[in-house]
């Protein structure tokens, strides 16, 4: 799984400096045909984001099922709590990520 989506990125990026180099001497119909694939590109790309996150959030249930002790973490929990009290994970790094994002637009 992860040699392919090394590929896939590979690709990707190596897509995307090319379109980037002939964009600027591109005629008006090329460019607009290049921005439409790139739009519809990113949806298929997003549709795929939106599966890994449903299926992360699936597994996730089922191992707080399985387990008593695994609970969610809250954003707001984490910038109280000491971080060698925080248990790596799925939701631990989503949740730092997100209090991170949110620490660093307001600062702005």
């Amino acid at each position: 799984m992860f040699g392919f989506m090394e590929k896939m990125n590979e690709k990707m990026s190596s897509a995307m400096h090319g379109t980037a180099q002939t964009y600027k001497d591109a005629e008006r119909k090329e460019k607009f045909m290049m921005r439409f694939f790139l739009k519809e590109i990113r949806n298929q790309v997003l549709a795929l984001q939106f599966q890994f996150d449903a299926a992360l959030e699936t597994l996730d249930a089922q191992a707080r099922e399985e387990r008593q002790d695994i609970h969610p973490v809250v954003a707001e929990d984490l910038k109280k709590s000491p971080a060698s009290t925080i248990v790596p994970g799925h939701i631990a790094r989503r949740a730092k990520r997100q209090v991170s994002s949110m620490s660093s637009g307001l600062e702005e």
